[in-house]
């Protein structure tokens, strides 16, 4: 009998758990006025507005963006307080990431740049470049589980982006021996749509690491 309870259980225990991971993982846009400033969501408010006058909901931009917000605090609200039992024994083990799915395209996405300064050089050569076929230096790089470690997020680059830099670093060096510098950086990069004013193309960089021989 002890052991059809303990079966028992345990299938009530995997059951909450899956329930709850699932309910802490749901995909609950987090928007805010800020977010909503800038060119690119203003463009999508602009565009989705006029459709939704078009399919007989007329609402204009500013009642859009208030709509948004609101359903985004009700929404956020409710899901606080669903996944509250949760976040007992996920945020321990720092399982709480939710689903990002079908995210929109960055309109301002950061794009790495690998270059290397050789020994009586004052000028630095590219070495990698994502998506550049003539700056592949090692194809593993481009590799998805290898590519987490560079490819920046939101928020800016990720936290092995450091051991990145050392370890790439040390890849050059050791298969360039005049190489005595190595930097990483990565370049803001604008993409134009149609009905935008375009952004100034002046190089922007960030998020700068060098390394010494």
């Amino acid at each position: 009998m002890s052991g059809e309870v303990f079966k028992h259980l345990r299938a009530l225990l995997i059951t909450l758990v899956v329930l709850g991971a699932a309910c802490e993982g749901l995909p609950i846009p987090r928007v805010s006025a800020g977010v909503l400033r800038a060119d690119f969501n203003q463009q999508e408010l602009r565009r989705w507005s006029a459709r939704l006058t078009d399919w007989g909901y007329p609402i204009t931009k500013p009642e859009l963006e208030r709509e948004v917000l609101n359903l985004s605090e009700r929404f956020g609200k409710v899901h606080r307080v669903l996944s509250a039992p949760a976040r007992v024994w996920l945020t321990p083990i720092a399982a709480t990431q939710r689903w990002a799915l079908f995210p929109v395209v960055d309109h301002a996405p950061w794009w790495l740049h690998v270059e290397s300064r050789g020994r009586g050089e004052s000028e630095f050569k590219l070495v990698f470049r994502p998506h550049d076929p003539e700056h592949v230096y090692q194809s593993r790089l481009v590799y998805r589980r290898m590519r987490g470690a560079w490819n920046p997020g939101t928020s800016g680059p990720r936290g092995d982006y450091g051991r990145f830099c050392d370890w790439i670093a040390n890849q050059i060096f050791e298969g360039d021996p005049d190489a005595v510098e190595v930097r990483v950086r990565y370049r803001r990069v604008y993409l134009n749509r149609p009905g935008l004013t375009p952004r100034d193309t002046t190089p922007q960089w960030s998020h700068e690491q060098r390394r010494r021989r």
